[in-house]
C-alpha cells in the first residue's frame, strides 16, 4: 500500500506500508493543531493471530516509485520471526534506508549484523551515507564496526 499528501506545493508526504498478511488500510484527512490544519492519517488492521507491518514515511518532493520491505532477521542462520527482529527496507531512485531491530542481543540481515536493540543505516548513489545506532547498540557492515571502538 502506498498513499501521497501534498502539504505544500513543494512538499509531500508519502507513506508506504509492506505486510507480511493481508490487511486492511483505510486514509483520511483529519483535523490537526490548529484545528483548521488538516492532517493525514493511516490506520491498519489485521484479522488474525499476529500482525507485522511496516511503515516507511518520506518527505519532500514527489518523486519516483518507492519499494517497501519486511524481513525477518537470522540467529546462528536461522530465520526467526518477526516478532523477535526484523529489517524495514526502502528505496527509491535517490537510495536505500534500512531501519533494523531486535530484541535477541544479535541478529543478522543479509551482510549486517546488528548487536544490540535497533539502528538506521543509509546509502545514497549507491554508497554508505549514514550510520545511526541506538545507544547501547552495534552494526557490523563489511568489516567495520558503527560505532567505531
Amino acid at each position: 500500500w502506498a498513499g501521497a499528501w501534498q502539504l505544500t506545493d513543494d512538499v509531500a508526504v508519502r507513506a508506504h506500508q509492506a505486510t507480511l498478511a493481508d490487511a486492511q488500510v483505510m486514509t483520511a484527512i483529519g483535523r490537526g493543531n490548529p484545528p483548521e490544519a488538516r492532517d493525514p492519517f493511516v490506520i491498519s488492521r489485521r484479522q488474525g493471530t499476529s500482525a507485522a507491518w511496516g511503515t516507511a514515511f518520506l518527505f519532500g518532493p514527489e518523486a519516483g516509485p518507492v519499494t517497501v520491505t519486511l524481513q525477518p532477521g537470522a540467529v546462528d542462520g536461522q530465520l526467526r520471526p518477526v516478532e523477535s527482529g526484523f529489517a524495514l527496507e526502502a528505496t527509491d531512485d535517490g537510495g536505500r534506508d534500512l531501519f533494523v531491530w531486535t530484541d535477541e542481543g544479535e541478529m543478522t540481515f543479509g551482510d549486517l549484523q546488528l548487536i544490540g536493540g535497533a539502528a538506521l543505516v543509509s546509502w545514497r548513489g549507491g554508497q554508505l551515507s549514514r550510520v545511526l545506532v541506538a545507544e547501547g547498540s552495534q552494526v557490523v557492515l563489511n568489516g567495520q564496526t558503527w560505532p567505531g571502538e
